[in-house]
């Protein structure tokens, strides 16, 4: 918990770069939630023809 706790107060002082870095993982981490619920999606719905997607 220490580590999250000094982690948000570099964040909160200011540090850009951190910050940036921060934004990134969370812009990588929905794009592979949405490709993960994609994916389940196609393989839930797919019956061997183009038109069942």
């Amino acid at each position: 918990m220490d580590i999250y706790i000094n982690s948000v107060k570099k964040l909160a002082n200011g540090n850009k770069e951190s910050s940036e870095r921060a934004n990134l993982l969370i812009k990588e981490m929905c794009q592979l939630t949405q490709s993960l619920l994609d994916y389940n999606y196609t393989i839930d719905h797919y019956n061997g023809n183009d038109n069942s997607i």
